[in-house]
Parts: structure tokens; sequence; C-alpha cells
């Protein structure tokens, strides 16, 4: 009955015991999409807290750790300037250093030093597709000041793959003001994404989300040590 009303466990506003913070809205709603998968419905209990941006992840950190809220749970972050400079912040170091919190990255999937955020973890050509989809339904809706035609993958995109379909994208607002302001609005080229994947049979499905499940390995594992970590405390 839950799953029919789209109610997930994690949809609460309450703050839950053990936390999984991630950045933003993208993380937050694929998270939500990808603990439907059977194999993973366990980690349905983790409340999924949206940090509202990169910047706000120590504050976070901050107010739901030890100094405060007294919460346990695990950092989701992406591997980019942005990130390091978060991570040197004291909310994030006080609540890492701690036994009940945990932080994890992208390229903790990669075992690299490349720039990625949360998109690299998908396959190239089905983020451009559900990239392309998200743009022509902006169409009449008076972002683009001349017609937007698709961006056309031919050889790899260096990553993060975001940085240069936003270049694509603004290339199409000619007005400098409207410019400033324009920018992709990634959570709905992840629900495109998402719904794409969903129609796959079992090994495409299998195959475009295999560094998803390596990132949701690593969050089980991790939860299930803090989880047992706190229950000993207890």
């Amino acid at each position: 009955m839950r799953k029919e009303l789209g109610i997930l466990l994690n949809d609460s506003f309450l703050i839950g015991d053990v936390n999984l913070v991630v950045e933003g809205a993208t993380e937050k709603l694929a998270f939500h999409r990808l603990f439907q998968i059977e194999k993973y419905l366990e980690l349905e209990w983790l409340n999924i807290y949206n940090a509202d941006g990169v910047a706000n992840v120590s504050q976070t950190l901050n107010y739901l750790g030890n100094k405060n809220l007294n919460l346990s749970g695990l950092v989701f972050m992406d591997s980019d300037e942005q990130a390091k400079i978060e991570k040197t912040k004291r909310g994030y170091t006080n609540a890492i250093s701690e036994k009940n919190w945990a932080s994890l990255e992208v390229n903790d999937v990669f075992g690299d030093s490349r720039e990625r955020t949360f998109e690299d973890l998908f396959p190239q050509n089905l983020y451009v597709d559900a990239f392309n989809k998200y743009c022509d339904s902006l169409k009449g809706l008076e972002i683009f000041d001349v017609e937007y035609k698709n961006f056309e993958l031919t050889t790899p995109i260096s990553t993060p793959i975001i940085t240069e379909l936003s270049t694509h994208y603004k290339s199409f607002i000619v007005d400098d003001n409207k410019k400033k302001d324009a920018s992709i609005t990634k959570q709905d080229v992840m629900r495109n994404l998402l719904d794409a994947i969903d129609l796959m049979n079992e090994k495409d499905k299998n195959d475009a989300l295999e560094n998803c499940y390596k990132v949701l390995d690593k969050i089980k594992l991790k939860a299930k040590e803090i989880e047992n970590y706190v229950s000993n405390q207890a």
C-alpha cells in the first residue's frame, strides 16, 4: 500500500537516527529511487537529508552530529574542488572523527583522483540522452533565445560531464543577463535518466547502474557498521 501511494520511509520530514547526508536534490531523488531496487530495500530505513548545496554540508553535519542533535550517519559527496574545501571545515572534520559518522565520495567507486560529480556514476550516453530530453521539454518556455539542438556524444566527455553539458546549454542563451542565472535543473535530468533505465531489460539495467550498485554496497556496509556501533553504545 505504501509503494502504491508513493510514500517512502525516508520521505519523512523528521530526522532519522541514522542519516544519509547528500549535497542536493538530485542525489536525494536518485537515492530515493535506487533504494527501491529489491536488493537494496533494507536501505529504505535510512533518512536522506538534503544539505541544499555542498557549501552547507559542514553546517549540516555540525547540526546533526554530537555537538547538537547527537545523531549518526554518513555523508556522500562529489569528488570535486568544492567538496574538498567543505571537507576542511570544522563541522565536517568534527563529525567524521566520531565513530558514528562516516564519509563516502564518488571516487570511492573509481579509485582515482579525477574530478567527478554524482552524474558521472552513470554511462555518458544515457546521461546525454536524458539531458537532451530535458532540454527539448523546455522549448516554448522562453528559456532559450535560439532553437535548441541536441548535444551529440561523439567521444567520451571529460568529467564532470555536467560541466560540458552546462556550456552546451548556455550556448543557446544569447541574453547575458539571462545567462547569468541560467542553470540546468539536474534533478529533472536525473528523473529522465532513471525513468529510461527502469524501462531497460535486466542486463542493460544492471550495466547502467553498475557504479550506483557499488555506491549502494558501500553505503550498506558503512550504515551497518554505524548501526552496530550505536547499538553497542546504548
